[in-house]
C-alpha cells in the first residue's frame, strides 16, 4: 500500500500539468510540484490544509495573479457548476495558462493548470499563414474579400473606393534579375502602398502574384480617388534598389467606387478588375476609373476571342481531314 501511494505521489509530481485537489470546504488535499513551479510559489505556504484563498493570496504576492480574489473564487464556483469548462488565464509575463476545475462525486474538486503558451503561439502562426501573405506580410485575398464585404455592409452612407494595382512587366524583372529580386520588389511595393494608405480605415492586401488592392472610405472631396492614385504612382515610380541595381517600375491601376460601380464585394471587385485591364490595354502605366461601357467592351472582346478560337479549331479540324 505504501509503495502504491509513493508511486501515485511520484506520478502526480511528474505531471506536465499543475494539479490541485480540494475538498468540499476548498482546502487543499494535494498540490503537485508542477503547480508550485508554474507560478513560482513556496511549498511551505501552498500545501495540504491551506485554503483556496491562501493559494490565491500567495499567487498575488508572487505576481502570478492580477485582479480581485473574490471574483476569481466566483469564477471557480461557476466553472464547477458548469462541469469543468476550460478557462484561459493570461499572465503578466506573457504566458497563457489553461485552467480546468472539475467537480467530483465525493464533493471534492480538482483544478488542473497547463502552460499552453507555445500552443497559442503555434495556433497564431497557423492563423497568420492562413490569413496573411508570407512574402509581404499583407493580408491575403481571403481576408481582403471579408474586409471589403464588411466595409460595404457597414458603410451604407459612405462611399468606398477600391484600387486594383498590377505591376507592369513583372515577369521581366524575374527573368532578368532573378526570383529573389522579384520577391524584394514585391516587398518594396507592399511597403510603399502601406505608406500611401495612411488613413485609419485604409486597407492594403496582396491578391497574389503582382496584384495588390487598396480599400479606402471616401469623404466628400470629389478628387480624393484621383489624389490617392497620384500618391500611389508617385511612390511606386521612385526607383527601387534590387541586387545593387536601381529599378523603376510601372503599374496599371483600376478603380471602382461603391455604390455606383457595385454595392457588394463581388461586383465592386469585378468593376475594379475590368478597369485595371482597360488600363493595361491603354498602354500600361496609367489608371482607369470604371465605367459601364468598359464591361460591354470587355464582353465584346471575349466574344471575339471565343469566335476566333472556334474558327481556328474548325480550320484545324478541316485541315486534319485532308
Amino acid at each position: 500500500m505504501l509503495k502504491q501511494k509513493s508511486r501515485l505521489a511520484s506520478a502526480i509530481d511528474n505531471m506536465t500539468q499543475g494539479l490541485l485537489l480540494f475538498d468540499a470546504n476548498k482546502r487543499v488535499l494535494i498540490c503537485n510540484q508542477r503547480y508550485i513551479e508554474l507560478y513560482g510559489l513556496s511549498p511551505k505556504i501552498v500545501k495540504p490544509g491551506c485554503t483556496l484563498r491562501d493559494v490565491l493570496v500567495h499567487r498575488q504576492e508572487r505576481g502570478s495573479l492580477i485582479g480581485d480574489i473574490d471574483k476569481y473564487c466566483e469564477r471557480v464556483a461557476k466553472e464547477l457548476l458548469e462541469g469543468g469548462k476550460p478557462f484561459i488565464l493570461s499572465l503578466a509575463d506573457g504566458r497563457f495558462i489553461q485552467i480546468i476545475d472539475r467537480p467530483m462525486a465525493s464533493g471534492d474538486w480538482v483544478s488542473t493548470h497547463e502552460d499552453i503558451t507555445e500552443r497559442r503561439l503555434f495556433d497564431k502562426q497557423i492563423e497568420r499563414l492562413a490569413h496573411y501573405d508570407t512574402l509581404t506580410g499583407l493580408p491575403n485575398r481571403g481576408i481582403f474579400l471579408q474586409r471589403l464585404a464588411s466595409e460595404l455592409e457597414s458603410s451604407h452612407d459612405i462611399r468606398v473606393a477600391l484600387l486594383f494595382i498590377d505591376v507592369d512587366d513583372f515577369k521581366a524583372v524575374n527573368d532578368s534579375l532573378g526570383h529573389e529580386a522579384g520577391d524584394e520588389l514585391l516587398r518594396a511595393v507592399a511597403l510603399r502602398l502601406r505608406v500611401c494608405a495612411d488613413r485609419p480605415w485604409d486597407f492594403v492586401a496582396r491578391l497574389g502574384g503582382d496584384e495588390f488592392v487598396i480599400i479606402r472610405r471616401l469623404s466628400l472631396i470629389a478628387s480624393e480617388v484621383d489624389q490617392l492614385i497620384a500618391d500611389v504612382f508617385a511612390s511606386l515610380h521612385e526607383p527601387i534598389d534590387l541586387s545593387g541595381q536601381r529599378v523603376r517600375i510601372d503599374v496599371s491601376i483600376g478603380a471602382a467606387i461603391s455604390p455606383e460601380h457595385g454595392d457588394d464585394a463581388s461586383t465592386l471587385m469585378r468593376s475594379a478588375d475590368i478597369a485595371m485591364y482597360q488600363a493595361k490595354a491603354a498602354g500600361k502605366n496609367t489608371h482607369m476609373i470604371y465605367h459601364p461601357a468598359m464591361a460591354k467592351s470587355q464582353n465584346a472582346r471575349r466574344r471575339l476571342e471565343a469566335d476566333l478560337r472556334a474558327g481556328l479549331k474548325k480550320k484545324l479540324s478541316d485541315f486534319s481531314q485532308l
